[in-house]
């Protein structure tokens, strides 16, 4: 999340959240939505109109030995992410990069002074490190089963 204050100068606010956190327990769900609502609110409040940019990045979408419970989950968090960026912004975000299909670490830096945002991650090129808007993620997925496919 990025804006831009009155004086001229840039804010944001980067976070990493586990979806098992946030999402297998009502408690955890309702913290982390009071938290993500305030912090957007904050600089909502401190960005001049039309200044403020959001993004959504990371994430896995793979299947494990657990199960499917990432796939749900990478689901799940984009769903509830967009939607309360939506409501408290009034736009919808932008997913920069979809999931990885492959265990691994994103690594991000985010420039401030510049507004870029620099991610490294273990494997590009799919269709999961191309950027979407939420409201496509059903379609986006049906991409993903293809790449799926095409590795196994």
């Amino acid at each position: 999340m990025a804006g831009r204050q009155k004086n001229g100068e840039d804010i944001s606010f980067l976070s990493h959240e586990d979806p098992v956190f946030f999402l297998e327990d009502k408690n955890n769900t309702n913290l982390f939505i009071r938290d993500l609502r305030e912090r957007l609110m904050e600089i909502k409040r401190n960005s001049t109109a039309g200044t403020i940019d959001a993004v959504i990045f990371g994430g896995n979408y793979i299947r494990s030995s657990f199960g499917d419970e990432y796939m749900k989950n990478y689901l799940l968090s984009i769903k509830l992410l967009s939607a309360e960026i939506t409501n408290v912004l009034g736009f919808e975000p932008v997913v920069m990069t979809g999931p990885k299909l492959i265990g691994g670490r994103d690594n991000v830096f985010y420039d401030n002074k510049n507004r870029r945002l620099y991610i490294e991650r273990p494997e590009v090129g799919d269709q999961s490190s191309q950027s979407y808007f939420p409201k496509d993620l059903n379609n986006q997925k049906d991409t993903w089963k293809s790449d799926f496919r095409d590795r196994f």
